[in-house]
């Protein structure tokens, strides 16, 4: 018999060995760990990069690129909750008919509680993003300036003056518009979308002339649009083939014109007329035309409209539609009278920004046809990295008169592109988020934040 046996000492040789790997692997773990705590230690001082002595701010401005303000003006410190701030940035825009006015309050809390500050600027119809966003940031370095002197980082401000070689002439400092304040906008575009079962092609164009002065303003609009939508039902046999298809076609087309005449009366009152036509396939509206006069009272003064408004608005006047198809009433054609009145709340405060609004219709030839809606939404910062969002609409609707009296097939129900009877309608939203951790944000790494890819969005 031959036995085979092994090598003298190899199982202690190997418990030896696998001591020794166990040994080198336990002292590699950890060196790196402590490599790594190293590394994160660093990361972590890296990371909050605090400035000392200087101000604190947090940035409230939907249309501020972030990013690109943290890089240029790296010389305070952001924070991401507004209660701890020493300086809390509001930033809010209104359309001017030529571009935009934006107007940047900046409200001192803790050590520069009472000094506060409002700036402005004006961009044009045609500035590119970039130059908007160059313009808040020069507005915004100035704004820090009057903060800045009063810290410790005054030793390290300098400025320079630049004076103009020739006075301007009044001539240049008011120079002529041949557009009289006329700003003109065209715009036009497309989506197509679509898999095996289903595809749809949707159009649109619009077309507005605009002139907003301090005491008047004109506004017209053309606007068309075409949606169609297919959809298709494969029937098959028993070996997968298809064997009949069913297509389902649903087209909506729609064309508003609208024009309007606001003239101011005083700070707080103005008057305007309105007038519409249009033609909605969906509404089963051929034609429809409509004249309202209306009048408007804000309990504050306009100019702090960017902030706060309490409105009442009230509008009275004809309608005259022509119907595609008979109504429930049994009209092909008719002429009716309408009035609203609506309230409206806006706040953007520091504390978040809260509005409401109540909208009331009726038509005056039977008060039993008549519309109520409601609007309210808040966006509240209850506490330090608590906040609160929430909102919707409610429409409680007993004035459907452009309703057709025959009844709306299925797949018009299912496809939804005719108008159906309903009581109301609505919809709401409701967010909390709590945010914790370092109040600090002053580091900007934009590493796969996006570039290789995009959303896209169909409507």
């Amino acid at each position: 018999m031959i036995k085979h046996s092994a090598p003298f000492g190899s199982t202690a040789h190997q418990k030896r060995h696998q001591t020794t790997d166990m040994k080198k692997n336990t002292l590699l773990f950890i060196t790196l760990f402590f490599l790594l705590g190293a590394h994160l230690a660093k990361a972590q001082n890296d990371a909050s990069r605090v400035i000392a002595g200087a101000p604190n701010v947090f940035l409230d401005c939907f249309d501020c690129d972030y990013d690109n303000f943290k890089r240029e003006v790296n010389y305070v410190n952001y924070l991401r909750e507004r209660q701890s701030a020493d300086i809390y940035v509001l930033v809010t825009s209104q359309n001017t008919g030529g571009g935009d006015e934006y107007v940047m309050y900046l409200l001192g809390q803790g050590r520069f509680e009472g000094q506060n500050d409002t700036l402005t600027v004006h961009t044009e119809t045609d500035d590119t993003e970039r130059e908007i966003s160059n313009k808040l940031l020069a507005l915004y370095k100035r704004g820090l300036l009057p903060y800045l002197l009063q810290t410790p980082l005054v030793e390290q401000i300098s400025y320079q003056i630049v004076q103009e070689e020739e006075k301007p002439t009044e001539e240049s400092q008011q120079p002529s518009d041949p557009w009289k304040a006329w700003v003109f906008s065209i715009s036009g575009g497309g989506n197509a979308n679509g898999q095996s079962t289903s595809n749809s092609l949707s159009l649109r164009s619009r077309l507005s002339a605009n002139r907003v002065t301090e005491k008047s303003k004109w506004r017209f609009s053309l606007s068309g649009r075409q949606n169609k939508q297919n959809f298709y039902i494969f029937y098959r046999d028993s070996l997968g083939e298809i064997i009949s298809t069913d297509t389902f076609t649903s087209v909506v087309q729609s064309f508003y014109a609208n024009a309007s005449y606001i003239g101011a009366i005083d700070d707080h009152l103005s008057w305007g007329v309105f007038v519409n036509t249009n033609n909605s396939s969906y509404s089963n509206i051929k034609l429809g035309n409509d004249l309202r006069l209306g009048l408007e009272y804000d309990l504050f003064p306009y100019s702090e409209s960017d902030r706060r408004m309490i409105t009442l608005t009230y509008k009275i006047g004809p309608t005259y539609n022509q119907y595609e198809d008979t109504t429930i009433f049994d009209q092909l054609s008719e002429v009716v009278w309408q009035h609203q009145l609506a309230f409206n709340i806006y706040q953007n405060q520091p504390w978040g920004n809260v509005s409401f609004g109540i909208d009331y219709s009726n038509y005056l030839h039977d008060f039993r046809l008549n519309s109520l809606s409601f609007n309210p939404s808040l966006n509240w910062n209850v506490a330090r990295g608590l906040t609160l969002t929430l909102g919707g609409y409610l429409s409680l609707i007993s004035d459907q008169i452009t309703l057709p009296k025959d009844q709306v097939s299925i797949p018009s129900l299912l496809l939804g592109d005719r108008i159906v009877e309903t009581d109301f309608s609505y919809f709401t939203y409701l967010n909390l988020s709590y945010t914790f951790g370092s109040k600090y944000s002053n580091i900007v790494n934009p590493r796969f934040d996006g570039g290789g890819g995009g959303t896209y969005y169909f409507f």
